[in-house]
């Protein structure tokens, strides 16, 4: 299974599916109900990343059922947070916070911090995407509490990512910013590759939200070269669209359409669904109207000249 984990680490799904139904067919073959439960989990999660949210529901729902028939309740806290991703995703979110909750309240029970922690990350998500930017961010602080209390490094990165998101999409890029350096420091500290490049692309859009687009670009640039180095394409992907989106900003739609062009042959690659893909269907039909308006320009440019 861990072949599996290290492909889907690097985000080629189709690889990791595969390592994980072998894996879940090795595990029901000798009735290890753990590996089992743990083989249901990843599969869903490789669902998830595809987009493919019917399916990873399917896969968790068979790993919750099997965790209560067992009496995993650590696990089932475990699932219910995936769940509740799920619903998240599917834009059920009272479903996904209710979820949630229920992830949260047992790993209270448990005094399994970790997960307590995750579950309020959880939630503070399911409050951004309903644009309740005051009860997420209260969230995430409350997750970056119990994760500064435990000493768990990369949970605080991840935490103020999303504060550094929620700030941003309240317009406060300097709070943003703050987040995101801190959020890129810790990643750096523990050897975080892909945290890194996270940090430094969101760090970018901060910077082409405020118009400097030649930092906006090294920051992106940083970043690419970093989802390159580590092999994982969806991060590839996102750096190269956002480099298009600069180009595009600088009036260049043909250097746009390369990165658009090449970032949908990423997701191609790799199977990936959902919005990514849409956004890049919409930036190449957006492409091709600029350069069709560039095209008549240059046309009635010429007409007048003669």
């Amino acid at each position: 299974m861990l072949i599996g984990v290290s492909h889907a680490i690097r985000g080629r799904f189709p690889q990791a599916e595969g390592s994980f139904k072998e894996a879940l067919r090795l595990f029901r073959s000798v009735r290890d109900e753990e590996g089992e439960v743990g083989a249901l989990g990843n599969l869903g999660s490789v669902y998830v990343q595809r987009d493919e949210l019917e399916k990873a529901k399917d896969k968790y729902e068979q790993a919750l059922s099997l965790c209560r028939q067992t009496g995993d309740y650590l696990g089932e806290a475990a699932i219910l947070a995936n769940l509740g991703i799920v619903y998240r995703r599917t834009g059920d979110l009272m479903r996904a916070e209710e979820q949630h909750k229920k992830a949260l309240e047992v790993n209270r029970g448990l005094g399994e911090h970790l997960g307590e922690a995750n579950a309020l990350c959880g939630l503070g998500l399911v409050y951004h995407e309903r644009g309740d930017f005051r009860e997420a961010e209260r969230h995430y602080e409350e997750a970056l509490t119990v994760h500064r209390r435990i000493g768990n490094r990369l949970g605080q990165a991840l935490d103020l990512g999303n504060l550094g998101i929620n700030f941003a999409r309240c317009g406060d890029l300097h709070k943003a910013e703050k987040a995101y350096r801190e959020a890129l420091e810790i990643a750096k500290e523990i050897g975080y590759r892909l945290g890194e490049a996270h940090q430094l692309g969101n760090l970018g859009n901060v910077y082409a939200t405020q118009g400097d687009l030649d930092r906006a670009e090294e920051h992106y640039t940083q970043a690419l070269e970093i989802a390159r180095e580590i092999g994982t394409p969806v991060s590839e992907a996102i750096q190269v669209r956002n480099l298009g989106v600069i180009w595009l900003l600088r009036g260049e739609p043909q250097k746009a359409r390369e990165c658009f062009e090449q970032t949908q042959a990423i997701y191609q690659e790799i199977g990936a669904g959902g919005e990514g893909p849409e956004n890049v269907r919409r930036a190449l039909e957006l492409v091709a109207q600029l350069e069709r308006q560039q095209r008549q320009g240059e046309e009635e440019d010429s007409g007048s000249e003669g």
